[in-house]
């Protein structure tokens, strides 16, 4: 929400600020001193309870994560740990759904530690583990019937305690490792194609931390690791609210919680937002010079674009900046000029960047170097393609192009280029996820300022 301060002066003049006060997400979790869900305040980890508890007294969370808006996929398991159900919960009616028992565990596997949704792809991920913290597997679950299937046998981290998967499809476990006679959490990112685990610093700062009992998720709005920990050490023990930093491996504890109190069934729900929409990214060649153009759809916290350039003699290089948008939902055009090149190939891509320094790189685009002699249409590539190709074309001199797609039929079904050209060679994207599969036809007429008139159909095939 916004909120408005003014400030008046003796010769009345008066100054408006708007300060933008954006409000934490709403967070769930279940608390195991409370024995029920509750929301969890992100600024301090202080629980309040919901008074809700759709499982009974027999059955507990293990790890839940959130489903949209005030709602939540959650993993139960019995006491004696040799049964676990899939339930999802909805926060605003306190209702529940138990869906299946989950599983089969793999060969040596005996219970389930952690849930995590990707929203890239939408596939939930689960991790088991043994009773003797020496090994790991990855699963995909499915939702409808509780079915796992394995991924692959976790490496390098034989005990993932809490997991997570940031809105770009990051993934991350907290694992707990032995430290001489005590315990320490280390975290690692994890790979949910190879499940490959790799290490990031050497120690989150919890000592004696438990074995279980803790779950940890994303702030969908801000990207912020939340993590609810849990130690035991002799005859005490307790619990600890804490942001994880995922550039280092390090802590940092925001609240603390009781003996019992542990948290589980963690999820902050909101939706996940793209910082930045990229609609278009285009090259045009004139002469030595190479023009960049792209649009965005809409923005969000958006820095700015570093352009960055690749030849075959150089690597990765930023050849300079444009400053971004900040937050807006209406549609931004951009351009940069990389001027006085070299005949040769080159590359390009954006890097799109935060006000918090998050980053995301665009597709790379490629151009070539050197003076045209003739009109010419390329055939696209890829072809057959799906949904997205490149179609090129070459204009000697300066000319009024227009480039437009057919379908088999003849109609129009979408114009990709219609305006006056320089010299020079072009590249354009034609996405075609909205249209069918089949035989479409891309046609070039470029007349010059002479009377010269160019002409050239070429057949290019989409394959869903």
């Amino acid at each position: 929400m916004y909120k408005k301060l003014t400030i008046f002066f003796t010769a009345l003049i008066i100054i408006v600020i708007n300060f933008n006060i954006e409000a934490q997400p709403t967070a769930y979790a279940f608390d195991g001193a409370f024995f029920r869900y509750g929301t969890i305040d992100l600024n301090s980890g202080a629980f309040t309870s919901l008074n809700f508890l759709p499982q009974g007294n027999d059955k507990y969370p293990v790890s839940g994560d959130n489903d949209g808006i005030n709602s939540q996929y959650t993993i139960m398991a019995n006491f004696s740990l040799t049964g676990f159900y899939l339930y999802h919960l909805d926060f605003v009616s306190l209702t529940a759904d138990s869906i299946a028992e989950v599983g089969p565990l793999a060969a040596g596997q005996s219970q389930i530690r952690a849930l995590a949704h990707n929203t890239v792809n939408d596939v939930w991920y689960v991790i088991s583990g043994n009773d003797f913290a020496d090994a790991s597997v990855l699963y995909t679950l499915n939702l409808s019937n509780g079915e796992l299937t394995v991924v692959g046998n976790i490496q390098n981290a034989n005990f993932p305690a809490a997991f997570a998967i940031d809105c770009f499809g990051n993934a991350y476990v907290v694992n707990i490792e032995f430290a001489g006679f005590s315990t320490a959490a280390v975290f690692y990112s994890l790979n949910l194609t190879t499940a490959a685990a790799t290490q990031i610093g050497t120690d989150l700062g919890l000592p004696d931390v438990s074995f279980g009992s803790q779950d940890m998720d994303f702030n969908p709005v801000d990207s912020t690791l939340y993590w609810a920990g849990y130690w035991i050490a002799g005859f005490n023990e307790g619990g600890s609210f804490r942001l994880i930093d995922v550039n280092n491996g390090t802590s940092t504890e925001i609240g603390t919680y009781v003996q019992f109190e542990t948290i589980t069934g963690f999820s902050i729900n909101a939706n996940c937002v793209i910082p930045v929409e990229l609609t278009s990214f285009s090259t045009k060649v004139i002469n030595n010079s190479v023009s960049l153009d792209w649009s965005t759809a809409t923005e969000t916290n958006n820095s700015g674009f570093d352009i960055e350039r690749k030849s075959a003699n150089s690597n990765w290089q930023k050849i300079g900046f444009v400053t971004g948008s900040g937050t807006t939902t209406e549609k931004r055009n951009y351009s940069f000029t990389d001027n006085s090149l070299n005949s040769g190939s080159y590359s390009y891509r954006l890097k799109q960047i935060d006000y918090n320094g998050q980053f995301e790189y665009s597709n790379e685009v490629e151009v070539v170097i050197n003076q045209p002699m003739e009109y010419s249409l390329d055939q696209n590539y890829p072809n057959p393609f799906n949904p997205s190709t490149t179609i090129e074309f070459t204009i000697p001199q300066a000319s009024s192009v227009n480039l437009v797609v057919y379908n088999i039929l003849g109609q129009e079904v979408r114009t990709l280029v219609n305006e006056f050209k320089e010299a020079g060679i072009y590249k354009m994207n034609f996405d075609a996820k909205e249209l069918n599969s089949g035989m479409y036809i891309y046609k070039l007429e470029a007349a010059s300022p002479t009377g010269l008139v160019f002409t050239q159909v070429r057949k290019m095939l989409m394959l869903k």
